[in-house]
């Protein structure tokens, strides 16, 4: 059964108000406690929750998560340094090549032919996909 809130509705009105379960076929019949005059339903409050997004912005290069845009702004006013750089820029496209010429030297010295021989051997996978036996 729901709940209402109730106030008293008669022309002196007592100032009742009070939360009641009543069902709604009786609330029309329903008098005040106190003077038994008619009593009215008070349309209740929404229960609401601030603008939020639905999901928090993550820039994984700072390995950070934002709630706003305003935290995000608050965050590169504070840290001037730190870059957040679009996939399309040349200077993340650059940076990506390094690191994976890193990588390749480092498989060499592991004694990989290049990184996807050093990765496909560790998942047991040739480099087309085939699985080591």
């Amino acid at each position: 059964m729901p709940v209402y809130d109730v106030a008293c509705d008669s022309a002196q009105s007592c100032g009742y108000f009070e939360d009641v379960i009543i069902p709604l076929a009786h609330l029309d019949d329903a008098i005040c406690p106190t003077c038994e005059g008619p009593i009215r339903r008070l349309p209740r409050p929404v229960r609401t929750v601030g603008p939020m997004p639905s999901k928090p912005l993550t820039i994984k290069q700072i390995d950070r998560s934002f709630e706003s845009p305003a935290e995000l702004r608050q965050y590169q006013k504070e840290n001037p340094d730190a870059q957040i750089l679009s996939p399309d820029s040349k200077q993340w496209k650059a940076k990506v090549a390094r690191v994976r010429a890193d990588a390749q030297q480092q498989a060499k010295k592991a004694g990989y032919r290049d990184l996807e021989d050093m990765q496909a051997r560790k998942w047991n996978k040739t480099p087309d996909g085939r699985a080591i036996k």
